[in-house]
C-alpha cells in the first residue's frame, strides 16, 4: 500500500506485509515479514529533485530442511532467526519512462543497519543511463543503455541476506543466484559480501511498437570479502514483446553464452521474465 501525501503532506507513506518459502541450496528459507517507508522528494536546497527514503522492517527467517553436511554458515542459521532492520536511501530519476527509458538516469545509494540476532551494515550503489541514438519514421528509438551496481556488507551477515548474481535482471547467462561463493562438503552457495556487477544494451524496434530486439554484455563478480577474484562475463541477444494484455509490461526472451566464469558458476543459455527492463 501507499498514500504519497501521507497527513496532507509531500511525504510518500509505504507499507507491506508478506509471508513465502523458498526453496535454496541446501535449506528452505521461510520468511515472514512486514515492512513500511516515508520518502520525499525535495524541491529546493543541496538535495534538488533528489528523492530520500527511510525504511523499517521486521523479519523472522526460518532457515527449515537444511541438507545434511551443508555448510557451516547454513548450519549456523539453522532454525528461526530474527532480523530487523533501518534503511535509508538517496534517488535522482531522470528517465523518461519507468518501463521503456530512452533517455536520463537513475542513480541510487543506500545503507542499511541490521539488529536483532544479527548485527552487520551493507552499503550499495546502482547507476544507470540511457542514451537515443536513432529515430525512425515510426517514432521508434534505438537506445544504448550502460548500468553499474556494487554492494559491500560490513559485519557478519547471515547467509539468506548476502548478495548473489544470476538470472535476468542480474546477470544474464547465468541461473538464478548461480554465482556465488560455495563451501562445505556438498560446495553450498553462501552468498558473498561484496559483488560488482555491470553492463550495456543496445534496443532497437523490430516491428511495429510491440516486438524489439536487444543485444547485450552482463559483467561482474561476487566474492566473499572485498575485492575482485574472479571476473565474469556473458554477451547475448534477445526480443522483448509488449502485448496489450499485460499493459506496459514487456516479456524478456534472452539467450545468452558465458565467455567468463568460474569452474562452480550455475550457467543458464534461455531466460524468460516478465518485469521491467533494463534498470
Amino acid at each position: 500500500f501507499r498514500e504519497p501525501y501521507f497527513t496532507n503532506r509531500p511525504i510518500g507513506f509505504n507499507t507491506s506485509l508478506y509471508l513465502f518459502e523458498r526453496g535454496r541450496d541446501g535449506y528452505d528459507e521461510q520468511r515472514a515479514g512486514a515492512g513500511f517507508s516515508f520518502d520525499k522528494r525535495f524541491e529546493s536546497g543541496i538535495l534538488e529533485k533528489w528523492t530520500g527514503e527511510i525504511a523499517f522492517r521486521g523479519e523472522y527467517v526460518r532457515v527449515a530442511n537444511r541438507q545434511a553436511f551443508a555448510a557451516k554458515d547454513i548450519r549456523d542459521v539453522d532454525g528461526g532467526n530474527m532480523l530487523t532492520t533501518v534503511k535509508v536511501s538517496l534517488l535522482r530519476d531522470t528517465t523518461d519512462s519507468r518501463f521503456e527509458p530512452s533517455e536520463g538516469y537513475r542513480f541510487e545509494t543506500s545503507y542499511e543497519q541490521a539488529f536483532g540476532d544479527f548485527f552487520y551494515g551493507k552499503v550499495t550503489g546502482s547507476y544507470a543511463r540511457h542514451f537515443t541514438v536513432a529515430v525512425d519514421e515510426q517514432d521508434r528509438k534505438s537506445v544504448i543503455s550502460i548500468r553499474g551496481s556494487i554492494g559491500q556488507i560490513l559485519g557478519d551477515a547471515p547467509v539468506f541476506e548476502r548478495f548473489y548474481a544470476g538470472g535476468i535482471g542480474s546477470f544474464r547467462g547465468f541461473d538464478f543466484r548461480g554465482i556465488s561463493p560455495r563451501d562445505g562438503l556438498r560446495n553450498n552457495r553462501v552468498g558473498g559480501e561484496f559483488i560488482l556487477l555491470t553492463g550495456a544494451e543496445y534496443s532497437f524496434p523490430l516491428y511495429a511498437k510491440a516486438l524489439r530486439g536487444v543485444f547485450f554484455a552482463d559483467m561482474g563478480t561476487v566474492e566473499r570479502d572485498f575485492g575482485i577474484q574472479t571476473w565474469r562475463m556473458a554477451v547475448g541477444a534477445g526480443v522483448r514483446l509488449t502485448l496489450d494484455i499485460f499493459g506496459t509490461v514487456p516479456m524478456e526472451f534472452d539467450v545468452a553464452l558465458p565467455v567468463s566464469k568460474h569452474g562452480d558458476d550455475d550457467t543458464r543459455f534461455f531466460s524468460f521474465f516478465v518485469g521491467l527492463p533494463f534498470f
